[in-house]
């Protein structure tokens, strides 16, 4: 069995992940630390692994599909709050949105990268993607 190595992501809504499995385009919205770092590394056209299980959990043998990025987009968010008399709080986040059709289920078959403030990457096992690029 051949393998393909690419950008993985973790602790996906597995409502989400029926969506995406329907041949839905879906566009995720990425605010979590880990999976903004990845995000930000992958471009349209790229193959990503998309997985229920949390960072920390993710290993060799667990399940998820295959997806195809078809538009990204980076944004500065600015929140603020207040607390009249007290204080005035302005704070800015990072997000990025990757919309992406589904390709095909996979498994991973090792973790070739991984740690905090790192891009997940994962080696899966190869199947037929008939809708990949």
């Amino acid at each position: 069995m051949t393998t393909m190595q690419m950008v993985g992501f973790a602790g996906i809504a597995p409502e989400v992940i029926i969506e995406l499995k329907k041949g839905r385009t879906r566009t995720l919205e990425f605010i979590n630390a880990q999976n903004v770092i990845s995000a930000v590394s992958v471009n349209v056209d790229d193959l990503i692994f998309v997985s229920t299980i949390s960072h920390e959990d993710l290993s060799p043998g667990d399940g998820g599909i295959v997806a195809t990025v078809t538009a990204t987009s980076t944004i500065m968010q600015r929140m603020s709050s207040t607390a009249p008399g007290i204080y005035y709080e302005e704070r800015e986040r990072l997000l990025v949105r990757l919309q992406m059709k589904f390709a095909c289920t996979s498994h991973i078959r090792k973790i070739l990268e991984r740690g905090y403030c790192r891009v997940l990457i994962v080696e899966v096992a190869e199947y037929s993607c008939p809708r990949a690029k």
